[in-house]
C-alpha cells in the first residue's frame, strides 16, 4: 500500500508535527530502552520485549513525524516504514526489526509467549533502531 492509499484509507494523515512532539517521542524511546535493559537483566523477559518494542515504536513515530505524517495505528506505522524502505528512504533492516518486535510484543502481551532468546533479540533490535535518533 502506498502513502496515498494509506491516507485515502484513513490509516495515515499528513500533519506538520512540532519539534517538541518529535523530541517527546525520542525521550520516551530512551526511557523504554533503559527499562527494557533493566527488565532483561532482572530476568523479566516479557516486559523487556514489550519495552524494547515501544522503544522502537517511539523512534519510528519520531521518524514519520519528522516526515510530516501521523499514523492511526501500529499497523499503519509498519506500513509507512515499509514504504520508506521500498523508496530507499530507510534501510530495509529497520522494517525487519520493527515487524519482528511488533509480533514479539503481541505474542508476549496477548499470548504469554516469550523467552530469553527472543527478549535478547528484540532488545538488540531496539539498540540498533536507536541509532536512527542521530539521523533525525
Amino acid at each position: 500500500m502506498n502513502i496515498q492509499e494509506m491516507i485515502d484509507n484513513g490509516l495515515l494523515k499528513v500533519e506538520s508535527c512540532s519539534p517538541e512532539l518529535i523530541n517527546k517521542e525520542l525521550e520516551e524511546s530512551e526511557k523504554d530502552l533503559k527499562n527494557a535493559k533493566e527488565s532483561f537483566e532482572d530476568g523479566n523477559h516479557k516486559w523487556s520485549i514489550i519495552q524494547a518494542y515501544y522503544c522502537i515504536f517511539h523512534i519510528a513515530r519520531a521518524l514519520i513525524y519528522k516526515k510530516g505524517y501521523r499514523e492511526k495505528s501500529h499497523y499503519a506505522l509498519y506500513l509507512l516504514l515499509d514504504e520508506f524502505c521500498r523508496k530507499r528512504m530507510l534501510e530495509s533492516k529497520y522494517i525487519i526489526y520493527f515487524k519482528a518486535a511488533m509480533y514479539a510484543r503481541q505474542d508476549a502481551d496477548y499470548d504469554a509467549v516469550y523467552s530469553e532468546d527472543v527478549a535478547k533479540e528484540i532488545l538488540d533490535f531496539a539498540i540498533e533502531f536507536s541509532n536512527l535518533k542521530h539521523k533525525l
